[in-house]
């Protein structure tokens, strides 16, 4: 892939950029008060939201989030890209006292 002038991707031999479509995930309005830190019904960049959720988990002590999918489709919704499941595969949370 290359970028045009404008730094947009273009497939290879097109004169038009390529549409680049990237998954995103907004946060239903009623389930706002499980995630004070996000903004209800604005769309975002799922990978983004996932990692503030994540790091928000972590820096509270859970490891919840580190098993299984970080954005629930109870909670948010999505759009565009390609869903790959949304799950951390093989990440496995450290046990106190373990090195």
């Amino acid at each position: 892939m290359h970028l045009t002038t404008n730094n947009e991707p273009r497939s290879r031999g097109s004169k038009k950029p390529a549409r680049v479509l990237r998954r995103e995930a907004r946060l239903r309005p009623e389930c706002a008060g499980l995630h004070p830190g996000l903004t209800a019904g604005a769309w975002d960049s799922a990978a983004m939201v996932a990692d503030r959720l994540l790091a928000d988990s972590l820096m509270s002590g859970s490891h919840a989030a580190l098993r299984g999918r970080v954005l629930l489709d109870s909670y948010f919704e999505f759009r565009g890209g390609a869903s790959r499941g949304g799950e951390r595969d093989g990440i496995r949370a450290r046990r106190e006292g373990a090195e």
